[in-house]
């Protein structure tokens, strides 16, 4: 899988499943390092972890904490993307979102993963 896409579909609000959180983040993380080319997109309750320093404090036994594995993400160039009809629903505005995240569909969800291997988290 060196060099190939990834695509994740991250549904895990952090705050409540931190582990699963962790794990999916550590995933494109890995991904990222190989040269891999990594798109998360953020769907369902996983929208929360798109939201400014939403993950500050929290830690997971044998994992950095999530907030520093989710900027690393950012500053290594992996394409963070919040699929628009969670956020309404979970009172999430467009000016909560970290920066780096764009809001997207399941159009582009589907385009942009044709040629990728994904991953639901």
């Amino acid at each position: 899988m060196i060099g190939r896409d990834l695509m994740i579909l991250f549904t895990a609000d952090p705050r409540k499943d931190p582990e699963r959180a962790a794990l999916g983040l550590s995933i494109a993380a890995a991904a990222r390092m190989t040269d891999s080319q990594v798109h998360i997109f953020f769907a369902l309750d996983g929208v929360f972890a798109a939201v400014r320093d939403s993950m500050k404090g929290i830690e997971v036994p044998e994992f950095a904490p999530l907030e520093e594995i989710m900027n690393l993400l950012l500053e290594e160039g992996v394409k963070m993307h919040v699929c628009h009809p969670f956020l309404g629903p979970r009172n999430i505005r467009m000016e909560d979102l970290r920066e780096g995240v764009v809001l997207t569909s399941a159009v582009s969800l589907v385009q942009e993963g044709t040629n990728a291997s994904m991953l639901t988290i």
